[in-house]
């Protein structure tokens, strides 16, 4: 495992912490993706880059 800190790689041995962090990280993953479909759907509509 690939840790910033020495602490932090012992913190991610807690199951429920690393599930956060999963949880997390799915989220943003997520929220990416949906940003990045939306600004190319308006791009198809309006003919134009968009910025959100």
């Amino acid at each position: 495992m690939i840790a910033i800190s020495k602490d932090f790689g012992l913190m991610m041995k807690n199951r429920v912490i690393g599930k956060q962090m999963r949880d997390i990280i799915e989220y943003r993953t997520m929220e990416y993706y949906r940003r990045r479909y939306q600004n190319k759907r308006l791009e198809f509509v309006y003919g134009n880059k968009v910025s959100l």
